[in-house]
């Protein structure tokens, strides 16, 4: 493949992705280059969306499209091996790539008013170092915000802060679940004028305890002067019935820990209650927040912040195969799971009720669609 054309002003996403590929540091010996990086980037990204998902993939996939890829990708020339693809993609910087592919998409992508940070361990990859990647994810937008390697035998709390170091979160609820209830997080949050939404568990002790104990009070009707709101909903399908109720109050002048957490300014209480079968489960989880104690409000972020999981991490698993994936080194198999999170948030751009492995499909058989969501 030679250095691609100039690109046409109509052709304003992929230029900004070669752009942002060229910012990429190369850390093959010039020398004896054969594929220039923009052009493996490109290949990559297009294949994945097309239904590839690992390097032998995405090598058949650039062999067959060829023709199509050198017509409307300026790209030309033979196609890379799967080894080269497999180690061009070890040597790439994480950090720097995925600065560079969140800057293209953040092209494409209106802002989205809630941030859901989750990580996903990626299980199936041949490696000394196993690992879990902490991603943010626009639940509004459903698309990538950033990620990070989370090395094995240590957790998200130190992770979590790096993140939102990468990420503008200014005005912007962020919502975690309980591993990011930690006083140097919301701490994080707020100075970079967020705000946060967070699940509480049993590993906060006497906070979680007291937190439990009053906010159970009020539900019980214990408490009955306390001022709180109240919302609820119901979803039915399946043959199974949901209800969410929302308890939220601000009266939190009587918690001691108050003042260390940055802001706090409510606390609320969901409660699920499924039925299926003539069999029921109730289970309660308990929030912290710096919002007003809207439980209108907050019981719509408690449902988004999932979307992570069900539209994100499901996806790369069920779509992608990724919990299969065979891959070898740390720095490709991070950087290959960037590109398939990339591609799950541009599938949703596709405006088909069909599932993503038919929108793949899809793309692989016309490629002219594919042209649309990478050109818009």
């Amino acid at each position: 493949m030679n250095m691609p054309k100039t690109v046409s002003q109509e052709n304003k996403t992929y230029a900004n992705l070669i752009a942002c590929a060229q910012e990429i540091d190369d850390r093959r010996m010039q020398a004896k280059i054969d594929y220039v990086l923009p052009d493996i980037v490109v290949v990559a990204v297009c294949a994945i969306l097309a239904g590839a998902n690992n390097f032998v993939e995405i090598m058949q996939y650039g062999k067959e499209r060829k023709r199509w890829l050198s017509e409307y990708f300026a790209i030309n020339g033979s196609i890379p091996s799967h080894d080269t693809f497999n180690r061009v993609f070890s040597l790439i910087n994480p950090k720097k790539f995925t600065s560079c592919m969140m800057q293209w998409l953040s092209g494409i992508f209106p802002k989205s008013k809630q941030i859901n940070i989750d990580a996903k361990i990626i299980r199936g990859y041949r490696s000394d170092d196993p690992f879990s990647i902490l991603r943010a994810w626009a639940s509004e937008t459903r698309n990538l915000l950033g990620q990070i390697r989370v090395p094995y035998g240590t957790n998200e709390i130190t992770a979590i802060p790096m993140l939102l170091d990468q990420i503008d979160i200014e005005g912007k609820i962020v919502s975690i679940d309980a591993i990011g209830a930690q006083k140097t997080i919301v701490k994080k949050i707020i100075e970079k004028k967020g705000d946060y939404f967070i699940a509480l568990k049993a590993n906060q002790h006497a906070f979680y305890n007291d937190i439990k104990l009053y906010l159970d009070s009020i539900v019980n009707g214990e408490l009955k002067d306390i001022v709180h709101t109240y919302y609820e909903t119901a979803d039915y399908g399946h043959g199974r019935i949901e209800k969410r109720c929302c308890w939220s109050t601000e009266d939190i002048n009587w918690l001691e820990q108050k003042t260390q957490w940055k802001q706090l300014k409510s606390l609320s209480v969901i409660e699920t209650i499924g039925a299926r079968d003539g069999k029921q489960t109730i289970n309660r989880r308990y929030f912290i927040s710096s919002l007003e104690g809207c439980a209108l409000l907050l019981l719509e972020v408690a449902r988004a912040h999932w979307s992570i999981e069900n539209q994100l991490h499901w996806q790369l698993d069920v779509t992608f195969d990724e919990d299969k994936s065979t891959i070898r080194g740390t720095f490709a198999a991070q950087n290959l799971s960037l590109l398939r999170a990339i591609a799950v948030a541009l599938l949703g751009l596709l405006p088909f009720d069909k599932s993503f492995k038919r929108k793949r499909q899809m793309l692989n058989r016309r490629p002219s669609m594919l042209k649309k969501i990478l050109l818009l």
